[in-house]
């Protein structure tokens, strides 16, 4: 039932999977956050294919699942005594004559309809897909990671990644814990009404410029958190803890995040 996610990974000769990652080790506590990562493990644009340039970089498009499987080894380490389901939803999004297209419909696991506008614009069809494995997972709050888009690097460079949320006291713990570990994040406002760019006269939903507004609507109303670390997951130099290549970015932070969330009320509970 995932077609979301089996389309944007039909051109590839790696079928896609979807990785779930039970860590329950609070039965006294009802309360479960899930975390979704974007896993693209190559994202060459498919049929909307990306420039030449830089697309080596694009291995790198699997950070925001990546740093989920960081935390969960992190707090596993830590035995900490919380509730958290991991979802990462992988794929190749590659060119090839079974791959999916623009104008395309792809019908998610929670059952609404997708007009596929941009096949460049896949990580949020297939976080879709993982936030539905998450809701129907039973958790109360969802967090989700992602490399989502070029913009992010070219607006706050690789130092700083933004946080949209419609949840205060969510965005506020995700906030403080990101700067406890020195990955800080910058706020952006939330916009509620789903604008003309997410809509279709063909389906439930379109693909379009509007990614943190597309993801939103698969939450169910759940307190619903959103980082981009398209900036910060990758870097050209060597400089500090880091050298060329992956920084491992949110790691940290979602330890983090995830202990602060069970050590206090959370806006979930």
């Amino acid at each position: 039932g995932y077609g979301c996610l089996l389309g944007v990974g039909k051109g590839s000769v790696n079928p896609p999977r979807l990785i779930k990652i039970d860590y329950l080790k609070n039965p006294d506590k009802k309360t479960t956050i899930g975390l979704v990562g974007k896993s693209i493990t190559f994202d060459s644009g498919g049929i909307c294919i990306k420039p030449r340039k830089d697309m080596d970089i694009m291995i790198s498009d699997m950070s925001g699942g990546a740093a989920l499987l960081g935390a969960y080894y992190f707090i596993a380490a830590l035995q900490l005594p919380i509730n958290a389901v991991f979802v990462l939803p992988a794929a190749d999004n590659l060119p090839s004559g079974s791959a999916f297209k623009p104008g395309d419909i792809l019908i998610s696991k929670s059952g609404r309809t997708v007009l596929i506008k941009d096949t460049d614009s896949e990580g949020r069809v297939t976080l879709a897909d993982g936030i539905t494995a998450a809701v129907e997972a039973g958790v109360n709050a969802i967090v989700c990671v992602a490399t989502l888009s070029g913009l992010t690097a070219m607006l706050f460079g690789e130092y700083f990644a933004p946080i949209t949320s419609d949840n205060d006291d969510l965005s506020d713990l995700f906030t403080a814990a990101a700067e406890k570990v020195g990955e800080p994040l910058w706020r952006l406002p939330y916009i509620s009404e789903r604008p003309k760019e997410t809509k279709s006269k063909v389906a439930d939903v379109s693909n379009g410029e509007r990614g943190t507004v597309f993801i939103n609507g698969f939450a169910a109303g759940l307190p619903w958190a959103f980082v981009d670390i398209a900036g910060t997951a990758w870097t050209s130099k060597t400089e500090g803890i880091y050298c060329e290549g992956g920084t491992g970015t949110m790691v940290k932070t979602l330890a983090e995040l995830l202990e602060r969330f069970f050590a206090k009320k959370s806006p979930a509970m």
